[in-house]
Formats: C-alpha cells, structure tokens, sequence
C-alpha cells in the first residue's frame, strides 16, 4: 500500500523520535520527529476548525522556515491542499493565483504582509488571512479557538496534497496539483538517487514554493527521516 504524508511522519516519529528533523540556523531552535508529529497534530486540529471542505486549497504567503514547513506539512495531513505562493512572481500574478484556486484562508508572514494586502487590494471576495510567524507558527484568531472542534478527512494515497502554480512565463500561471503520493515518490527519487539515510542532514536552498525545495529538500527529508537546516533564505557568507 503506497504511504500517505501523515502516514511517513508517523512512522519516522516512532523509528527516529529523538533524532532532529527541522533546524533554523538564525535561532538556532531545533524541533525533532517526535516533535514535528505532535506540531503537525496540533496544527491539523486547528485546520479543522477553519470549517473547509475536504481537499479545499489552503493558500501561504512565507519564506522558508520552521513554521511554514510544519504548516505544509499540516495541510496535507488534514485532507487539505497546500497552494504555496510565489512571492517574487509579483502582485498581478499573486492575484492570479489567489483567485483561480478559490482558497478562502492564507497564512501569511509578517514579513509578507504588505505585499499580500497589495495583492488582496482589488479582490472583491474575502480571505481570512491569519499570520504564521517563522518560529512560532499560526496566530490563531480568538474566535477561531473556541470553535468547535470538527472530525477531520484522513488522506489517502491519491488525495490531492499540493496545488503548484508555475512561473507563468509564457501566459497565466498553471496550477498542477500533486497527490500524496506524487509527493512521497518525488522525494524517495531523491532518497535513491542520492543514496540519502536517516543519518545524513540536508540544507535547503531553494524556497519551498518552489518545486525543486519542496518535492527534493523537504519530501526528501520526509520520505528519509533525515534532518533538513532551513534558513529564512540562501546566503552565500554563510553558506
């Protein structure tokens, strides 16, 4: 039976509990695979109470760091599809994107922020935009905590885990959509290609609203049980 996401992080939780999966450079914070499950399971929660439909796509406008990896992570453990937006594509196709994957809720950067409400200027329809500090992970609306807590969707192998837009270099942007097991594949290349154990550590370089940092940095990470160093972005002095 091919692997869900939340299946994967179960099993490298209890095989490789205590060993570090997520690693900030610039805070030095550190957060293991027993600790990334229980991070994910937390977040998932509050997912459910958002009150989306299974498979609803679930837009994020961040830089690379702890939080917005788990976050990934979370969506596709609830049945949800991660859109991650390109923040350099620029506001016209930001906009774009917004409005075909109709996504009612982003999680946002502080960082990011004016450039989101510079890209939400013109849209007619509301999004919840909640704010997803790089550490500590979703500030999360008052209202939104006391409501209900909703039965969640548990994903199986073909459901829809990302929905990435392409550059849009020759027209509008194209949303692909990637199932969990499309995500788990992408990355287990990379473990046989590489040769990648649970012992070795990877550095990613790439922003994960990229293909090539999600599906060989992170969901090589994942499908290995090995560690990932994730700075807020490359640089080459510290390298």
């Amino acid at each position: 039976m091919m692997k869900t996401i939340p299946a994967q992080l179960a099993e490298n939780a209890a095989s490789h509990g205590e060993s570090v999966w997520l690693t900030s450079p610039e805070t030095g914070v550190t957060i293991t695979w027993s600790e990334a499950q229980d991070k994910v399971q937390d977040l998932v929660a509050q997912l459910n109470r958002l009150g989306l439909a299974p498979g609803e796509p679930v837009a994020i406008a961040a830089h690379n760091c702890i939080a917005s990896t788990l976050l990934f992570t979370a969506v596709t453990c609830a049945g949800l599809i991660a859109t991650s937006l390109n923040l350099v594509s620029g506001t016209k196709a930001m906009a774009y994107v917004l409005n075909h994957c109709q996504a009612k809720v982003l999680f946002c950067a502080p960082d990011n922020r004016p450039l989101i409400d510079e890209v939400l200027s013109s849209r007619e329809e509301d999004m919840q935009v909640i704010a997803l500090h790089p550490e500590d992970g979703p500030d999360w609306p008052d209202d939104l905590c006391n409501a209900p807590l909703q039965d969640g969707t548990t994903p199986s192998a073909s459901t829809p885990g990302l929905l990435m837009y392409t550059s849009g270099t020759t027209g509008n942007p194209k949303g692909v959509v990637l199932t969990h097991a499309n995500l788990l594949a992408a990355g287990g290349n990379v473990v046989t290609a590489h040769k990648v154990t649970s012992a070795d550590t990877g550095l990613c370089v790439l922003p994960i609203y990229h293909i090539n940092g999600l599906c060989v940095t992170v969901m090589g990470t994942l499908a290995s049980a090995s560690g990932l160093v994730m700075p807020y972005k490359f640089s080459v002095s510290s390298f």
